[in-house]
């Protein structure tokens, strides 16, 4: 689930950039897995005029607040005020989809019938005309999945080396869910790599052009910048790394198989 304070979400972020009734003259499309720390791609993108891309199919995070905001009825009401709210002057629109989101939207569009790249084409072609897709990784795919053991943990639990070996199989999983689609799809998205450092490489000009999109004509104001894993993460990814180093998740899974 995405984790997002009021910024994104907020009226301060509506672009209106589009007259109501038409659709984003193009789109990217940030496909994305489970516990990726998105956060700086996006901000980058939305420098580069990519629109507010987040991950607007998140229901409980992200869709909820916003339908309930917009006073929208129904998911083809919500997809036409993501484009007329979310989409930049000049028609480009940009989203954060999780693998999870494309099945759920495939399930409520086609039903139980098989997920294919033929039946979600059209489904994507609807919340994201014209797009562009972007495979994004985590390059440290251990942190990532420390991240999302701790997401999922109960309160006041800390995940264990096992929980997270088991967000890094879905981590995996996933990714070869995306590049299985890619493929059956015929698309071949624009591949970028997240480092383990707080700031977002590559330079914001070197990813505009990848996307023909416009580089910002202003430095962007200095934050503080983010570490990759809070000091809990930390230990448990040691804890993890220990443990994987040792043999003691692949001796507790043979034990279980």
């Amino acid at each position: 689930m995405t984790s997002l304070g009021p910024g994104p979400l907020a009226a301060g972020h509506d672009l209106d950039g589009i007259p109501p009734g038409t659709t984003p003259r193009r789109s990217i499309v940030v496909c994305a897995t489970p516990g990726l720390r998105s956060g700086p791609l996006t901000a980058a993108l939305e420098r580069c005029g990519a629109g507010v891309p987040i991950e607007y199919f998140d229901i409980d995070a992200v869709a909820t607040p916003l339908v309930r905001r917009w006073q929208v009825m129904n998911l083809d009401e919500y997809v036409a005020a993501l484009h007329l709210h979310r989409s930049t002057p000049d028609g480009v629109f940009g989203v954060v989809l999780q693998w999870a989101h494309l099945r759920r939207l495939h399930r409520q569009v086609a039903g139980v019938m098989q997920l294919t790249a033929v039946r979600t084409l059209p489904i994507i072609a609807a919340i994201a005309p014209s797009a562009q897709f972007v495979f994004v990784r985590d390059e440290a795919i251990d942190t990532q999945a420390v991240r999302l053991a701790m997401a999922r943990a109960a309160s006041g639990t800390t995940p264990s080396p096992r929980d997270v070996a088991a967000q890094l199989t879905l981590i995996e999983a996933t990714e070869h869910s995306w590049l299985r689609w890619f493929d059956d799809a015929g698309v071949a998205p624009v591949l970028l790599t997240l480092g383990d450092g707080p700031a977002f490489d590559p330079p914001l000009a070197h990813l505009a052009a990848m996307l023909d999109l416009q580089p910002p004509s202003t430095q962007p104001q200095t934050e503080q910048p983010q570490p990759a894993l809070s000091p809990a993460e930390q230990h448990v990814l040691r804890r993890f790394r220990a443990d994987r180093a040792d043999g003691v998740l692949e001796i507790e899974r043979l034990a279980a198989g």
